[in-house]
């Protein structure tokens, strides 16, 4: 696996992947507690009808595939870095609880390891012009090409309805 270098927090003002936005509600108090609740003594914070918010991010859809390997008998899965996933290790490597853009970040304390996943196939559904199926084939084609394995049968074939993997491979 490679190692990262010039790692550091920049301010975000816009992206084409995510959209921050809050979810504003007011949370109205209906029915009673049920007495299941009651005797196994779960705390149940009933809500008073006051105007609540939530801020959450808006991602694009995706596409996830389950690829099988049958002359091996085993599911393939993607091995990959996850800048995500490594920020969170040097945030608790580094105890920043509240980070700040524009502070560089000293990879050497966090190796790139730290934000390798393994994860399925999978791929972001960000072209109008292609189905989720297309892309989910895009996807698998790009999987084989990278680790140089051939194709059993015949690309994916998957039903429009239920995406569901009519052959493996």
């Amino acid at each position: 696996m490679e190692d990262i270098k010039d790692v550091s927090l920049e301010g975000l003002q816009s992206s084409q992947y995510i959209k921050p936005m809050r979810l504003k509600y007011t949370q109205v108090k209906r029915g009673r507690l049920s007495s299941f609740i009651c005797r196994n003594s779960f705390s149940l914070l009933l809500q008073d009808g006051r105007a609540k918010f939530w801020d959450l991010v808006i991602c694009h859809n995706a596409v996830y595939i389950v690829l099988f390997n049958v002359d091996r008998k085993k599911l393939v899965f993607v091995k990959q870095f996850r800048p995500t996933v490594y920020f969170a290790s040097v945030r608790r490597n580094l105890d920043m609880d509240k980070p700040k853009p524009g502070v560089p970040i000293n990879s050497s304390s966090t190796p790139a390891s730290d934000g390798v996943t393994i994860e399925l196939c999978a791929g972001i559904i960000d072209k109008p012009a292609l189905k989720a199926q297309e892309i989910a084939r895009e996807e698998v084609r790009t999987i084989f090409s990278l680790f140089h394995l051939r194709w059993r049968y015949p690309p994916l074939a998957l039903s429009d309805s239920s995406f569901s993997v009519n052959k493996y491979f």
